[in-house]
């Protein structure tokens, strides 16, 4: 049985926390696309600094290049299109690598040298192919918890400005 890969692109959605402070005014309801758009920046900062303190053999750059984020209608999502951003995120499990039954597969050794391998039934039932398995680093979770906190402020102090703007005019 085949195992579903997630896509390579992931979404992480954050809608504004307007809910908790319920105004009269309508006008609270919605963000400023630049209130959405910096809040967008903050939480691409947090992701990406969590991704920088995970350990790492060597920071991966595409990785952090990989993540951006769009503004939608009152909402901000952090997007990724790397390949292996999941599996670097949740980590993988020893497994024996049966999907690479008759592939020829390069192998660097540490010369520098490089060897061309096949896998064969045979290979596989000796077992040869093992996949060490990749600890989880959960920069995602990690990140995204730290994004909203610094979106939640952004959204609080926002929501702070409209209504004393709002109050203004019921002065008036």
């Amino acid at each position: 049985m085949a195992r579903k890969v997630p896509s390579a692109k992931k979404s992480y959605y954050f809608k504004p926390f307007v809910r908790t402070a319920r105004a009269r005014s309508a006008s609270l309801e919605k963000y400023k696309p630049e209130v959405l758009a910096e809040a967008g920046k903050a939480g691409l900062k947090a992701v990406r600094a969590e991704i920088r303190l995970a350990s790492w053999k060597r920071t991966p750059k595409r990785l952090i290049r990989s993540f951006s984020y769009t503004v939608g209608d009152n909402t901000v999502s952090i997007r990724t299109n790397h390949p292996a951003a999941h599996f670097m995120d949740k980590g993988v499990h020893t497994h024996q690598m049966s999907y690479l039954m008759d592939r020829t597969v390069p192998i660097i050794a540490d010369t520098g040298e490089v060897i061309f391998r096949r896998c064969t039934a045979k290979t596989l039932a000796d077992g040869s192919w093992i996949h060490p398995g990749i600890r989880a680093k959960n920069f995602i979770s990690r990140g995204m918890r730290k994004a909203r906190l610094a979106m939640q402020k952004i959204f609080q102090e926002e929501t702070i400005k409209q209504l004393r703007h709002s109050m203004e005019w019921e002065v008036r």
